[in-house]
């Protein structure tokens, strides 16, 4: 049996398939799409994943997941984007009000963790003090991406999340996943759309999405599971004013990102180790005729590392 499998599939397992199917995925022609925020304008342009002032506004080598071939080996080719990593997923309104509400805030927040020397416990992870913040605003630049990398238009079922990321003093619906932060310390990024992950020796599931890229790594989870509880959940931001500024002190573990695998740390031989070790088979839904440059999921590093 494989211990480690990335599968494009349709039919997804038995396992995996009630929760996947509770976000109601479709299938979309992505040459022609309506903008993942509004759901009502076409998607055009670029809309980079993280924001271009997060460092993501230069050249980058980009490795594309392919699936796997028939022994379990990973296939995938590499591209080079002159100017960062995005897709062409909202309009033009969307992308300038997304821009203008939330990007200022989420810079400076990102800076304050670039900057910040940190105070480190004994299990390698920092305490930073994050001064004079906008919860709110931040966690709605969050949810931006997290509907970015989805590589089909968002079903009714994402809604909630739309109206979160489009109204400004919208509060963050009951139904979404929390949102859980470390830090990234690596040269390299990480994007993974929405996707299940299945051990094989205790039949848990897990249904997540991954934006990471330095200094910061971004999991949207709908379970809970124990990978997750060494990260900051800042979930509770979305209760937050959009006007509210906050002084916050957060714990953020240090983690490597070098693999495509989500929740996949340190080494690459380290991630497919623990692979083995769990049986974790991934599982990503695959839109027909999709053109979606998020499909199964991307590594990229800057060429300026």
């Amino acid at each position: 049996m494989e211990n480690h499998l990335l599968r494009r599939k349709r039919c997804l397992s038995n396992w995996l398939r009630p929760a996947m199917q509770r976000l109601n995925v479709t299938r979309t022609n992505q040459n022609q799409h309506l903008c993942h925020v509004c759901g009502r304008r076409q998607a055009v342009g670029k809309e980079h994943i993280p924001p271009q002032h997060a460092e993501n506004r230069d050249e980058v080598d980009i490795n594309y997941v392919d699936g796997n071939t028939p022994s379990g080996d990973m296939k995938f080719h590499v591209i080079r984007s002159p100017d960062g990593f995005w897709v062409s997923v909202l309009c033009d309104e969307c992308n300038h009000k997304i821009g203008w509400r939330y990007g200022d805030a989420y810079k400076e927040f990102l800076s304050q963790i670039t900057s910040a020397a940190g105070l480190e416990d004994t299990s390698g992870g920092v305490f930073i003090h994050l001064k004079g913040i906008y919860p709110l605003r931040i966690l709605k630049q969050m949810f931006a991406m997290f509907l970015g990398a989805v590589p089909y238009e968002p079903a009714p079922v994402w809604k909630g999340i739309q109206e979160f990321v489009r109204k400004r003093d919208s509060p963050l619906p009951d139904n979404t996943p929390s949102v859980y932060l470390y830090k990234n310390v690596s040269k390299m990024g990480r994007i993974v759309p929405c996707c299940g992950i299945l051990e094989l020796s205790t039949h848990k599931t897990l249904v997540m999405s991954e934006v990471s890229w330095p200094p910061l790594g971004i999991v949207f989870a709908f379970q809970s599971d124990n990978r997750l509880n060494m990260m900051e959940n800042v979930t509770r931001w979305g209760e937050h004013r959009f006007k509210d500024r906050a002084d916050l002190l957060v714990k953020l573990p240090k983690l490597r990102v070098t693999s495509h695998y989500p929740l996949g740390f340190g080494t690459a031989r380290e991630v497919e180790r623990e692979q083995a070790r769990r049986g974790l088979i991934y599982l990503f839904h695959v839109p027909e005729n999709s053109a979606s440059r998020s499909d199964i999921g991307v590594l990229w590093k800057s060429k300026k590392s």
